[in-house]
């Protein structure tokens, strides 16, 4: 199908796909709204986009955003840690 070999049809696509999910999402918050508090819908939805932010860093083996979160616990908190050791339970596997 030629349709999906040119990047010009897999961009528009792309941007009808966003158009629509911006849609669908306005929906389901305006639908949410009348049995849920805006604070529990909003932490759902940040919640979501952090997953998907992490999700993608993982995906793409960017580790760069470990430092920055380290780097900024280290400016606002008192603590005795070592960066090297908030590295090591930055990847602790917790089950």
């Amino acid at each position: 199908m030629d349709l999906f070999k040119s990047k010009e049809s897999i961009g528009i696509l792309f941007g009808i796909f966003a158009y629509l999910s911006f849609s669908i999402l306005d929906v389901i918050q305006k639908t949410l709204i009348l049995h849920h508090s805006i604070f529990q819908l909003l932490l759902i939805k940040y919640f979501f986009v952090l997953f998907l932010a992490l999700f993608e860093s993982k995906r793409k083996n960017n580790l760069l955003w470990k430092e920055i979160v380290i780097n900024e616990y280290i400016k606002q908190n008192d603590t005795n840690l070592s960066k090297e050791q908030l590295m090591q339970w930055f990847d602790m596997d917790i089950r």
